[in-house]
């Protein structure tokens, strides 16, 4: 156990981060895999109908990017407000996972619906979000990192 400990030590935040999205990832795609037969019905009627429903309705685009950036300005807000204290550390952990499991699972989904163009599409849709996740998640991991070497 000692020499896991000192293992995990020596390993960057970064490094951290790529273990824990990739557990995420891992355990999306198993989920996804598993549960399969559970909900490829249920996402071709939800499918159907959202397409449907996005064509004959009337959207009310401001009110729509007020509401998507109230939601992730309050996410960043306790983020933030985590991460002052010690429970930022596992609040970041579980946050990298969770985009892992968000990811794998989705990518695992679409890709069993639609075969190669479920590989290609989610990658074009997802990667500008990868990239912000990703930075956004490396400068918190960096900033936590200063702030603990900082203190001992």
């Amino acid at each position: 156990m000692k020499n896991i400990k000192m293992k995990i030590r020596h390993l960057s935040e970064i490094q951290i981060a790529f273990i824990l999205i990739f557990v995420g990832l891992f355990f999306g795609i198993l989920f996804a895999n598993i549960f399969r037969n559970n909900y490829s019905e249920q996402i071709s009627q939800y499918q159907n109908s959202i397409f449907y429903n996005i064509a004959t309705s009337d959207i009310n685009y401001g009110g729509l990017f007020r509401y998507i950036l109230i939601k992730n300005y309050k996410e960043f807000i306790i983020f933030w407000l985590l991460c002052i204290t010690i429970l930022g550390i596992p609040y970041m952990g579980y946050k990298i996972i969770s985009y892992g499991f968000t990811i794998g699972f989705l990518v695992s989904t679409i890709t069993m619906q639609y075969g190669f163009k479920g590989i290609t599409n989610p990658s074009v849709w997802i990667s500008p979000w990868i990239t912000l996740y990703t930075h956004y998640s490396y400068k918190s991991l960096q900033g936590l990192s200063l702030m603990f070497n900082h203190i001992s």
